[in-house]
């Protein structure tokens, strides 16, 4: 072999081991980058879902505490409308009693009259007394509907008042 074929061989061989030691250094460069970027990738996945599961924490805690919220607030209005039906149940059985008592009493007096002055001055008695009874009576129990009432709905009203404010109240800014 001449001196010029065997330099262009190795001029040949230098090019060859040139491209195979470039792209020997590509290669490492880019598994090195691909290896970063999987590293990175499954850092910020990682991050991401634990974001995630601590908002979602955070969420299903506000809705157990919203749902807790709400059954107090229902069991303690459910509360004041028993206790308020109660007394006025017990009212009205104390009206008809003591009612009841006057009017015997009344008929009592209607049975013993002996003039008919008697008989008409029993009768405006019992007509003061029937009407006077029945308006202090009427006034009473409707104090205590409005009174129940309001007992029911406080509680209602503070909680819908509360989730306003948490829940929609954000959202409108």
């Amino acid at each position: 072999m001449n001196a010029s074929k065997l330099k262009d061989k190795v001029i040949g061989l230098d090019a060859v081991e040139s491209m195979a030691t470039v792209g020997k250094e590509t290669f490492e460069s880019l598994m090195s980058m691909s290896t970063k970027a999987a590293s990175d990738g499954y850092k910020n996945a990682s991050a991401f879902s634990k974001e995630q599961i601590d908002a979602s924490k955070v969420g299903y805690d506000k809705a157990a505490a919203f749902g807790k919220g709400n059954m107090e607030a229902l069991s303690a209005a459910s509360s004041a409308a028993l206790s308020g039906v109660e007394a006025y149940y017990e009212e009205v059985v104390d009206y008809t009693t003591k009612a009841t008592a006057q009017n015997v009493d009344l008929m009592q007096k209607f049975f013993a009259v002996k003039t008919p002055q008697e008989f008409f001055e029993i009768q405006s008695e019992a007509m003061n007394l029937m009407l006077s009874r029945t308006v202090a009576q009427s006034t009473k129990l409707s104090k205590m509907a409005t009174e129940t009432v309001t007992k029911v709905t406080d509680p209602i009203k503070v909680r819908v008042e509360s989730n306003v404010n948490s829940f929609v109240k954000p959202l409108l800014g």
